[in-house]
């Protein structure tokens, strides 16, 4: 296809973005001190026997990852072969995101 000559440009930085692993986290929820950056969500709540806890959501990154996981989707389909270089690498992130809990975005395209 025409596209091909790019493809060697594009598709590295989609991989990187889909690997991204620093999406979510938890941290103690009795913490009040929590001064979250633009892009981030909580969801405080409480485990018996545990305590508080607050899970953080980077939302920016996990929908830069979901947008990534599409476009990874979308080359695979559109260029087939032209895709082989990357179907192992693209395997390798997609896999272990079919149970990610935290975006329903990603199992869409996995």
């Amino acid at each position: 296809t025409e596209f091909a000559p790019y493809v060697k440009i594009v598709i590295p930085p989609l991989l990187e973005a889909a690997a991204a692993t620093d999406g979510a986290y938890m941290q103690d929820g009795d913490d009040d001190d929590v001064e979250l950056r633009e892009g981030f969500e909580t969801i405080d709540f409480s485990v018996r026997g545990i305590g508080n806890k607050r899970l953080v959501l980077n939302t920016a990154m996990l929908q830069e990852k979901a947008t990534a996981c599409h476009m990874l989707y979308q080359y695979a389909a559109e260029l087939k072969e032209g895709f082989a270089p990357y179907v192992k690498a693209t395997a390798e992130i997609m896999i272990p995101l079919m149970a990610y809990r935290y975006h329903e975005g990603y199992c869409v395209y996995v």
